[in-house]
C-alpha cells in the first residue's frame, strides 16, 4: 500500500483572526479545537488508519488550553511547533522569530509534557528574504516541515547544516502549477478545491520524484458548523466596511468545501497508508 504522512497544523483561527483585527476579546474557540479532534479520531477509526498524528500547534493554544494540548499529548500523539502566534514569518525581524520560537516551546513543553523536536511554518511563511529562519529553527528543533520545494530530490528526508547547526528537512513537494498557483503536495485550500483524481494525480507525482506525500490539514476544515468564526458583533472596534468584509470573508477557511474536504480526506486514507508520527517515520528509516 502507498504511505503518506497525515499532519494538522493546530491553531485557534477564531483567536488568530480576532488578534490580526485588534479587537478587544480574543478568546478563540476551544469547543472548536476540541470538536476537531474528535473527528479527526473518527476519520481516522473508519479508514483503518494509524491513529498516531503530528499536531504542530502553537504556543497560544499550548498556553490557553493546556489541557487539550495534554490529552492530545496522551494519545500518543506527536507535539511539535507551530509558532507562538499563528505569526507569518516573513512580516518578523530574526530576533523576534527567535524569542517567539523559544515562548511556543516553553507553552508547548509545559503542556505536554514532551521535548518538542519537530517545527513548522505558519502557512509555510519562509520565504527567499528570511532563509536565515532555518538556522533559528535548526537551534531548535531535530526536523523542519516548512521547506517547499520546486526542484526534484532523490531522498524524502535532507539534511540542513549552517553555522554549526543541523537539522533534517521534510520538503511538501510544490513544484505543480494550478492555475498559475503552486500546489503544496497536499492539503489546506488545495485539498478543499482541487477534485479528488488531480489531487491523486499529484501525490503519485510527488512520490514518482522522491517525495513522502505529506497531507497537511487544520482543524476548522474538518467542521462544518460556526464553531471558529467570528460573528459581526465580536469586531465592534473594526470598521464597518471591513466588519462585513471579514463577516464574508472566513467562509473561504470554514466552509466553502469543508464536506467534501473530509470526503477525499477519506477516500486518499484508504489509499494511502499513513504511516503514523514524523517522529516515528524518521526514527524507523533511521533518520533519527
Amino acid at each position: 500500500m502507498k504511505e503518506c504522512l497525515l499532519t494538522i497544523d493546530f491553531e485557534d483561527f477564531k483567536h488568530d483572526l480576532k488578534r490580526s483585527l485588534s479587537v478587544d476579546n480574543i478568546l478563540g474557540s476551544p469547543e472548536g479545537l476540541s470538536k476537531s479532534i474528535n473527528k479527526l479520531n473518527e476519520i481516522l477509526k473508519q479508514t483503518n488508519s494509524n491513529n498516531q498524528v503530528t499536531y504542530f500547534i502553537t504556543g497560544q493554544v499550548a498556553r490557553d488550553y493546556p489541557d487539550i494540548v495534554r490529552k492530545i499529548s496522551e494519545n500518543n500523539n506527536e507535539i511539535a511547533c507551530h509558532g507562538n502566534f499563528h505569526d507569518m514569518i516573513y512580516d518578523l525581524s530574526r530576533q523576534e522569530f527567535g524569542k517567539s520560537l523559544d515562548k511556543a516551546i516553553k507553552y508547548l513543553k509545559l503542556a505536554s509534557g514532551k521535548d518538542i523536536i519537530g517545527f513548522r511554518a505558519p502557512s509555510f511563511s519562509i520565504n527567499k528574504n528570511c532563509e536565515w529562519a532555518f538556522d533559528e529553527i535548526a537551534q531548535r528543533f531535530k526536523y523542519d516541515s516548512s521547506y517547499l520545494s520546486d526542484r526534484d530530490i532523490i531522498e524524502p528526508v535532507q539534511e540542513y547544516k549552517k553555522n554549526a547547526h543541523q537539522m533534517l528537512t521534510l520538503p511538501i513537494y510544490n513544484p505543480i502549477k494550478f492555475l498559475n498557483m503552486r500546489v503544496r503536495v497536499i492539503g489546506g485550500t488545495f485539498l478543499k478545491l482541487l477534485p479528488l483524481n488531480t489531487i491523486l494525480n499529484y501525490m503519485r507525482e510527488a512520490e514518482n520524484k522522491g517525495y513522502v506525500p505529506i497531507i497537511y490539514i487544520h482543524p476548522y476544515e474538518l467542521l462544518t458548523e460556526d464553531d471558529f468564526k467570528v460573528k459581526f458583533n465580536e469586531m465592534k472596534n473594526v470598521n464597518f466596511a471591513k466588519r462585513f468584509y471579514w463577516l464574508f470573508r472566513q467562509n473561504q477557511w470554514l466552509s466553502i468545501g469543508n464536506k467534501s474536504f473530509v470526503y477525499k480526506l477519506e477516500k486518499i486514507l484508504t489509499i494511502y497508508s499513513h504511516v503514523g508520527t514524523v517522529q516515528s517515520y524518521l526514527k524507523r528509516n533511521n533518520y533519527l
